[in-house]
């Protein structure tokens, strides 16, 4: 009789367990019945690469954003349509960004790539 009770307990819990995984990963699904459109201005080069990475591994289409990107040779270009409202979002270094907030206290960074190159200079000291 215990282990009947034991075997049924168990049985419910897996059953729920397994519905509520069921549930969690309906969520995750790609989301296409209303996709979000925003235009994204990158720059070329490796700081939007994650921009083109994102579009090509369909991220912005599984979390129901149609990224619709426009290439620009550089950042200041990318970052003067976002002023003008061609853009949604764009890509450019710190220096656009801080250089253009200091005309436009309106315009926001909320994400940022980091890449260093870090130089180290060895030396030895020689008799004086």
């Amino acid at each position: 009789m215990r282990r009947k009770r034991t075997i049924l307990v168990s049985a419910v819990l897996v059953l729920l367990a397994a519905t509520s995984i069921a549930v969690s990963l309906k969520g995750c699904a790609e989301k296409t019945d209303s996709l979000e459109t925003v235009r994204i201005g990158a720059a070329r080069g490796a700081l939007s690469g994650l921009v083109y990475i994102a579009e090509e591994k369909g991220f912005f289409k599984k979390h129901g954003i149609n990224a619709v990107i426009e290439t620009y040779e550089a950042g200041p270009m990318a970052v003067a349509d976002l002023l003008t409202g061609a853009v949604d979002v764009a890509t450019a270094a710190e220096f656009v960004m801080v250089r253009k907030s200091f005309d436009n206290n309106s315009l926001r960074t909320f994400a940022q790539t980091a890449n260093t190159h870090p130089i180290e200079l060895i030396g030895r000291k020689t008799g004086v």
